[in-house]
């Protein structure tokens, strides 16, 4: 989620922006995802999707930044 979250900020992407913090994400080809305890946490901005530790949102903005985004983000991180 970190790694995400600093790909979303370097993009420009403003904490601030409203994200689906849904209970569930399918993924095409995949197995859906969920919060923990399958929580809805409904629409939120990232910093307090970040807070709870939505994994739907996450995921949702991980696919909005892109996913070789947040590998580069991750690999210069260390």
């Amino acid at each position: 989620k970190l790694f995400t979250l600093m790909a979303a900020l370097n993009e420009g992407i403003d904490p601030e922006t409203l994200i689906d913090a849904g209970r569930k994400v399918e993924l095409e080809g995949g197995e859906p995802v969920y919060n923990n305890d399958r929580a809805d946490y409904g629409t939120r901005t990232i910093k307090s999707a970040f807070g709870v530790s939505s994994n739907t949102a996450f995921i949702r903005l991980l696919l909005s930044v892109g996913e070789d985004k947040v590998i580069e983000m991750a690999k210069s991180m260390g």
